[in-house]
């Protein structure tokens, strides 16, 4: 029995609490005293525990229990009275009802007067409100709450047709508050359309500065219009007005005021018809405004009539101020949209739940047209209008209405003479008085004082004149604004969400660049280049000396040459400024370069073909473009130091180097030239030194061409390259490779033709040598008597055709090409003069006298060109004076100092000695030349 009792026991923590304590007593009713005992210690402990517990538990959470017990307390109090006070109720409720059954007839009167009575109050205190009515809306009108001013009218006007309806005697004031709506109404509409396009551009006024720098850039950072709070939220918000807070310090909310205004007064629709109707006007007041803002800043600087000035970057400036403050028309436009929307959606506007509203692509569709027309007015595009019409009346938004067509004809009109119409000419104006020229300047002070201000004057102060010009009206002005119209265009298109270049002001500008533009640009400058290439005298037209500055030249350039330098350079700004067409004016630019080389190309054969059906080229034209001879002459390094300057290269040709230079160059010219059996015709030279300085220009223009496209190919962005950006790079789209290859292989050209010119004079001054120095061998006498002894006439006429050359190459050649052309003339005059001596019949000490004579003419002559001694020539003077020795004392000579010509020289020198001699046996003469060239051999003496 102990056992199960305990396991009921032990197990009672598992069990409820309500059945704890009967299991305790079944427990201790069935068991012995020994166990019962123990039980009870065991009670007595748990309970010992449980008291602990619980006086922690209450000390830990004592001011708990003590809240909660006071919170009962409280309660149960307030129940009971609770339970008093409806009990006492109820006894009240049924007193009353039974004391109500007794006098309901009486109390239904005394109700019925207290109506009657509480109403005709109410209508005095409506009648003597409505009397002051009239004042408190001019005092809202006066102070711009527009919604205090609407809300008190149409209450009033609720008033007069329902309730006092019956009041005839209220008829006056339902008029008057008739006329007022219609005055609120036009205030309305005039603020809506102030604050659209007068008031919203009111921060673009304040920062405008006619020069930039302070002008704000970006797109729809205006300043035009102060946001107070979050305009979407504001859609959703109750409209509201703070009496105490100025009306337009939050434009936002100014907008969205006025349109629940013409919400209330139900004249929506009307105003939207009116907006519509409006729209180009206001638009075009918009650009009237800014550009007598602009004239007036202008103005101020000194600068007048500016209309009759090219300068397009103030176009640029004014469109950009135009442009900035119809992004603030648009904004103004946003919001009354959205307001509007908002209208049509709310429930307290039933009746304009079906309102057509207006979108904003109609405003911008307005303002490309409205931009069309001033373009077509500073771009001086005429082609679009079917009818001429006066400065004036270009820019009206209104147009003319149709004639209505003659009932009835007069024929007789027809035949009868007419009055020839005589113009009205004015016999004086007073715009030039002095009263009128200081209303002008208080006009123009007052306009200034509302610029700083930042406020616009209306029309009215400009007495709704046209548009006023503020740069000179051409097609070139298109430059200048591409980049912004387009920047505006993509705007435009981003906004409409239309595809990129459909919208009607991209497609009127693409039209006018690609029918007009392009084709006036290709016209002028083919005209000009014409004008310049065309006639005889074209590469004589040189620059003069200031333009010579401007162009960082120190020798004349060819006119022709310059100015297609200018297209070029005209092109290229066109590329820059109009990136879209590139391409196309890439065309122009190397169609004029290849045109110009073609040109340049005949004027070269002009010059180096003589003869009378001008088929026969001089030879040193014909040299120039020999492959082996010119590739022999570029690869000198006196040319190579041509093309570049010391600093470049790092060389300096030193005396010995240069000697041997000039000693390469004459053994080839000497050999070709003089192996010719007949003399130089006079028509393989150009006789005329005139004709050289006009290839010394050719040449000079053309190198400077070539610089300067150079610069330009190189700041060109090829595809597939990169490109590092310089100050110089263009800001223009990649071209293609092949198009740059082009450009190469034509400067390539240029370069190769002014390099033709350079060689062609290089060698045509050593072909005038030939040319009056081999006769001197070959026609003159040198066995002469002693009154024959002066220098030949042909050395007469080199040295005067050099001295001619020289002053024309120095005219027109820069100091180092001349050295170039001049430089080793003199080897190449000895070397002439000593290879002459095979053509000598005879000679005697008078000849050869009169032989170093010519040579010391010809060094004269070309110590004064140079400004060197021309030591060369003493080698020539030194070989002649070996003609006044014996053969014996010349071989002696040889081998006490050694050779200082070839042996071949030597031979020709005993050969004439032979002949001038004919004493001398022939058996001699060959041992003696036999002992000759063993005496050079064994010295191993070279000519140097």
């Amino acid at each position: 029995m102990a056992t199960p009792n305990k396991t009921a026991f032990g197990n009672r923590s598992v069990e409820h609490t309500a059945s704890l304590l009967p299991a305790v007593i079944s427990t201790l009713a069935s068991s012995n005293n020994k166990f019962q005992e123990k039980e009870k210690q065991e009670l007595e402990r748990k309970y010992a525990e449980s008291d602990k517990r619980l006086d922690k538990l209450l000390e830990e959470h004592y001011g708990q229990l003590t809240t909660l017990i006071d919170a009962f307390t409280n309660i149960s109090s307030r129940l009971n009275e609770s339970r008093t006070r409806v009990s006492d109720i109820k006894q009240n409720l049924l007193s009353c009802k039974n004391l109500l059954h007794c006098k309901r007839d009486e109390l239904r009167k005394f109700w019925l007067d207290g109506l009657e009575q509480n109403t005709i109050t109410t209508m005095l205190e409506h009648v003597e409100n409505l009397r002051v009515v009239p004042d408190k809306l001019d005092e809202y009108a006066d102070k711009k709450l527009y919604l205090h001013a609407t809300n008190t009218l149409c209450d009033s006007v609720h008033l007069l047709r329902t309730d006092l309806s019956e009041v005839h005697a209220l008829k006056d004031i339902a008029y008057a508050l008739d006329k007022w709506k219609e005055k609120l109404l036009h205030k309305l509409v005039d603020e809506l359309h102030q604050q659209i396009y007068v008031k919203s551009v009111k921060g673009t006024v304040m920062v405008f500065k006619r020069h930039g720098s302070a002008r704000k850039s970006g797109k729809g950072k205006g300043g035009s219009v102060v946001v107070g709070e979050d305009e979407q939220h504001l859609s959703s918000q109750e409209i509201s007005e703070d009496p105490a807070a100025d009306p337009e310090q939050d434009r936002s909310k100014f907008l969205a005021i006025l349109v629940e205004c013409l919400a209330k007064l139900d004249e929506v629709p009307k105003t939207i018809a009116e907006m519509r109707s409006h729209l180009h006007t206001e638009l075009l007041d918009v650009i009237r405004r800014a550009s007598q803002q602009f004239i007036d800043c202008a103005y101020q600087q000194g600068e007048i009539n500016l209309a009759t000035h090219e300068q397009p970057s103030y176009l640029l400036e004014l469109l950009e101020l135009v442009f900035e403050q119809f992004r603030c028309v648009i904004h103004s436009h946003n919001v009354i949209i959205r307001h509007l929307k908002r209208i049509k959606l709310s429930k307290s506007y039933p009746n304009y739940n079906s309102l057509a509203l207006y979108d904003i692509t109609e405003v911008w569709s307005k303002i490309q047209v409205v931009l069309q027309k001033v373009l077509e007015e500073y771009l001086a595009d005429k082609s679009v209008k079917k009818k001429p019409r006066s400065r004036n009346n270009l820019l009206s938004s209104d147009m003319e209405p149709p004639t209505a067509p003659t009932e009835k004809i007069d024929i007789n009109a027809y035949f009868n003479r007419r009055r020839p119409n005589q113009k009205k000419a004015l016999l004086f104006t007073f715009s030039g008085s002095s009263h009128a020229i200081s209303l002008e300047k208080y006009l123009l002070e007052q306009r200034t004082v509302g610029y700083d201000a930042g406020d616009i004057a209306d029309d009215a102060a400009f007495g709704n004149q046209p548009l006023n010009l503020v740069c000179k009206p051409a097609v070139t002005n298109i430059t200048a604004i591409y980049r912004i119209l387009e920047s505006f265009t993509n705007e435009i298109e981003m906004a409409v969400g239309c595809d990129p270049g459909e919208c009607n002001l991209h497609k009127y500008v693409t039209e006018f660049i690609r029918d007009k533009f392009n084709l006036y640009i290709q016209d002028q400058m083919s005209s000009i280049i014409k004008s310049e290439t065309e006639g005889f005298d074209s590469l004589k037209n040189l620059t003069d000396i200031r333009r010579q500055r401007e162009l960082s030249s120190s020798k004349p350039l060819i006119q022709s040459t310059v100015t297609v330098m200018q297209c070029v350079g005209r092109l290229a700004e066109l590329m820059v400024d109009l990136p879209d067409y590139c391409d196309h004016f890439l065309s122009m630019l190397i169609k004029i370069l290849e045109d110009y080389i073609k040109t340049c190309r005949q004027s070269y054969q002009g010059i180096v073909k003589t003869g009378h059906e001008q088929d026969h080229v001089i030879t040193s034209a014909t040299w120039a473009t020999d492959e082996d001879i010119s590739r022999f002459l570029r690869s000198l390094p006196n040319w190579q130091h041509l093309q570049h300057s010391e600093e470049e290269t790092g060389m300096v040709i030193s005396d010995e180097e240069r000697k041997s230079l000039n000693l390469k160059e004459s053994q080839i010219l000497t050999s070709n030239l003089s192996a010719q059996d007949s003399m130089i015709a006079s028509h393989d030279i150009l006789s005329e030194p005139t004709q050289l300085k006009l290839i010394g220009n050719l040449h000079e223009s053309l190198e400077w061409l070539t610089t300067q496209l150079d610069k330009f190919v190189s700041a060109v962005p090829v595809e597939g390259r990169k490109s590092v950006a310089t100050a110089e790079y263009l800001d223009i789209p990649e071209i293609e490779e092949k198009t740059h290859r082009i450009l190469t292989s034509i400067l390539a050209e240029y370069r190769e033709l002014a390099d033709i010119c350079l060689l062609v004079l290089h060698l045509e001054v050593r072909v005038h040598c030939f040319y009056y120095l081999m006769p001197v061998a070959k026609q003159s006498n040198y066995h002469c008597a002693i009154d024959d002894m002066d220098a030949d006439s042909n050395v007469v006429k080199l040295n005067r055709d050099l001295t001619s050359i020289e002053e024309f190459m120095k005219m027109s050649m820069q100091p180092k090409k001349f050295r170039y052309i001049f430089d080793g003339l003199g080897h190449l005059c000895s070397s002439l003069l000593i290879n002459s001596v095979q053509y000598l019949k005879r000679i005697n000490g008078n000849g050869v006298k009169k032989m170093c004579r010519n040579i010391f003419a010809i060094r004269q002559s070309l110590t004064n060109v140079t400004s060197s001694r021309e030591m060369d020539l003493d080698l020539a003077r030194q070989y002649y004076e070996l003609l006044n020795m014996s053969i014996e004392q010349i071989i002696t000579m040889i081998r006490e100092q050694g050779a200082k010509f070839t042996e071949l020289e030597y031979i020709h020198l005993l050969d004439l000695l032979r002949r001038s001699h004919p004493s001398i046996a022939d058996e001699y003469f060959n041992k003696q030349v036999q002992k000759l060239k063993s005496t050079i051999t064994e010295k191993h003496v070279y000519h140097v």
